[in-house]
């Protein structure tokens, strides 16, 4: 979709300038968003999806804490050696006087005896300026019958903005611009 309005250029000028996510946004979706597993075998052997490292654990509960990393891990009694979960995660910022609500997904991969894997695209950025007018950069969808079919190939472009927004999990330390009187 080409740039019409004012807040339509700014932001096409504003998404160039954009820098990737930062570390520290991925630490914390990792570790707050993103499951964490424990394989556990019918001889009560586990092995922890974080770390890879195997533990026994004799326990009935449901989660329990590795021993080597510290993470506390949910239980799952299974013989798979692989699992693999995704989740969609949101960061906000402030570019330029807009305030961006950038949504990612998420990838984690767990295999038994090794580290966990993370791998994470940016799905859509939300931009909200001190009007509250909202527009929407986005990667090109593609028909099927999931919901999150993005071309994750595609470049991040300028699309209309949706009906409703649903919620997402946020990081707690962020910055909101002066759109509300107190």
């Amino acid at each position: 979709m080409k740039a019409r309005t004012k807040i339509e250029k700014q932001v096409a000028a504003s998404n160039e300038k954009l820098t990737a996510i930062s570390p520290k946004v991925l630490t914390w979706a990792v570790r707050k968003v993103a499951g964490h597993v424990c394989f556990r075998t019918s001889a009560h052997k586990c092995t922890c999806g974080d770390c890879g490292r195997h533990f026994d654990y004799e326990g009935k509960g449901k989660s329990v804490c590795c021993p080597y990393c510290g993470t506390r891990l949910q239980i799952k009694d299974t013989l798979k050696r692989t699992i693999k979960e995704a989740y969609y995660f949101s960061s906000l910022e402030v570019v330029e006087d807009l305030q961006v609500q950038r949504v990612s997904r998420l990838e984690t991969t767990f295999r038994k005896g090794m580290p966990m894997e993370v791998d994470y695209w940016e799905a859509c950025r939300l931009w909200l300026n001190a009007e509250g007018k909202l527009v929407v950069t986005a990667r090109a969808r593609t028909l099927g019958y999931y919901v999150d079919c993005f071309d994750w190939a595609s470049e991040i472009t300028l699309k209309r903005p949706p009906k409703s927004i649903g919620s997402l999990p946020t990081p707690i330390s962020i910055r909101i611009i002066g759109c509300c009187p107190n």
